[in-house]
């Protein structure tokens, strides 16, 4: 799903930027 793969990819990103929340969605 297009929504799963979303969802792993923006974990990562925040998980990469120590957690920004301004980073997510």
């Amino acid at each position: 799903e297009i929504e799963s793969y979303c969802r792993s990819a923006v974990a990562m990103f925040i998980a990469a930027h120590g957690g920004n929340d301004h980073a997510g969605g």
